[in-house]
């Protein structure tokens, strides 16, 4: 603008000269003109070499009087005053602005604040954070950077920040100034997929702890076994192979079997059952026959010879006692008196009955068997056999009738009668009172005197023992 004015100006001054002198005058304006020219466009595009090289500034005799006519080079503003200053610089007609201000020690430069007129840094500058002081688990990470409050200066830590699923805090990175998943936290097991791992599952108690590996997050399965040893005779069932061992893989996974299982007196190990997985001896073993209960009432009894065999039914362990036999009479076979011999094993007549008097041969001639002798059990002459004339008695003779005797009879009918004569002697227990007593009967036969033929009691020739008499 001071170009202009002076171009301006000079022809009106100029217009009353005349002669050398105007001429002299003209010549000053050109160079002027040059000059300020030059200076203009150093300023436009050369504005920093202009504040630092006082060479590029007008001749001091060409230089306008008053600061009016300057134009202030980049960086610098004219002086409020510079219409009524005389001055033919920038230090006299302008003012350096904070663009030119360097910024210094605890202050940085803002250039919002690079218009602003003046050199100091409570106006160019800005107080950086410096050593500001941050509260807990807060970090001061702007040191060289504007500022002097909490908010500009400080950046919050790990500590602060709470973790997402399935994130987890870290105390390692708790001084991080951080705030997100990634450079805070650490994965946890609930991220970690440990069915991808043949024989392991989710550590349910791990969830939530940090973790990425097998070790760390899961636990084995109990059909796992490189993990998993059962002791002999134990094993893991199939439907417990996928159980997760949270505890003791002896408790959780393994199961007894039967070749673990002793079996008691009476009962013999099922080989076939080994591997079955039970712990009872009715799964686990077989009956023995000594303990299978033979059925007396029915006529059975346990078979001693098969007390070690398996068995568990009648056929097997069990034998015909005489209870099932019947003593056929015609063999001489009789049932023992009281069923004494019902629970004998056995199933013939010599084992389950008594020989009947039917089997004895008498030991003398004069001895016959009694005449029931098929019905009576013995195997004596003093129980089966009786005196051979006992027939005589009872098929060709008669008792006498009451109050009859022989020497009523007469000779025809002396020798057809008999006169029994009994007994008795009473049997006496410790005490001497009468328990029993034997009976003992004579048959006195009726026989004629042929001296006198008179019918006497023939009581040389008594018959004792007669059956049924």
């Amino acid at each position: 603008s001071g170009l202009v004015s002076l171009w301006q100006i000079a022809p009106f001054g100029i217009g009353s000269l005349r002669g050398p002198v105007r001429m002299k005058m003209m010549k000053t304006i050109s160079l002027v003109w040059v000059a300020a020219a030059t200076a203009n466009k150093l300023t436009e595009s050369h504005g920093e070499a202009l504040q630092t090289d006082p060479s590029l500034d007008p001749p001091l005799d060409t230089t306008p009087s008053s600061c009016d006519q300057l134009k202030c080079p980049v960086a610098w503003r004219p002086k409020i005053d510079h219409h009524s200053i005389q001055g033919s610089t920038k230090e006299e007609c302008c003012d350096k602005t904070c663009e030119l201000y360097e910024c210094k020690g605890e202050f940085v430069s803002n250039q919002a604040y690079w218009g602003n007129i003046g050199q100091s840094p409570q106006v160019c500058c800005d107080v950086i954070c410096g050593e500001f002081q941050c509260d807990d688990y807060y970090v001061n990470m702007n040191h060289d950077q504007a500022g002097n409050t909490h908010k500009e200066c400080c950046e919050p830590t790990c500590k602060l920040y709470n973790c997402s699923t399935p994130w987890a805090s870290s105390d390692p990175k708790s001084h991080i100034v951080a705030q997100n998943d990634e450079d805070c936290c650490e994965l946890t097991c609930v991220a970690f997929n440990c069915s991808e791992t043949p024989g392991y599952g989710t550590n349910v108690d791990k969830l939530h702890v940090i973790g990425d590996s097998v070790p760390e997050c899961c636990l084995p399965l109990c059909g796992n076994e490189l993990e998993v040893s059962c002791n002999w005779g134990f094993a893991v069932k199939e439907d417990d192979k996928n159980t997760i061992v949270n505890g003791s893989a002896e408790e959780l996974c393994c199961s007894q079997q039967c070749k673990a299982h002793i079996c008691p007196k009476g009962w013999a190990r099922n080989d076939s059952a080994d591997d079955t997985f039970a712990d009872t001896t009715q799964d686990c073993c077989l009956p023995l026959c000594e303990i299978y209960n033979c059925p007396l009432e029915e006529g059975w009894a346990n078979w001693s010879a098969h007390a070690e065999i398996v068995g568990d039914n009648q056929s097997t362990c069990c034998i015909a006692t005489c209870r099932q036999h019947e003593c056929n009479a015609t063999e001489f076979w009789l049932p023992s008196p009281f069923n004494a011999k019902d629970d004998v094993i056995g199933a013939s007549g010599p084992v389950c009955c008594e020989a009947s008097c039917g089997q004895h041969k008498c030991s003398s001639a004069s001895l016959a068997l009694v005449p029931s002798a098929l019905e009576i059990i013995g195997t004596s002459d003093e129980v089966c056999c009786e005196e051979a004339q006992c027939a005589k008695y009872r098929e060709n003779m008669t008792e006498l009738a009451e109050k009859e005797f022989c020497n009523d009879l007469d000779a025809e009918t002396c020798h057809t009668k008999y006169h029994k004569h009994v007994t008795t002697t009473p049997v006496k227990g410790l005490n001497g009172s009468v328990i029993s007593e034997i009976r003992v009967v004579a048959l006195l036969p009726c026989k004629l005197d042929e001296t006198y033929g008179l019918c006497r009691y023939d009581t040389d020739s008594p018959v004792r023992g007669c059956h049924g008499f």
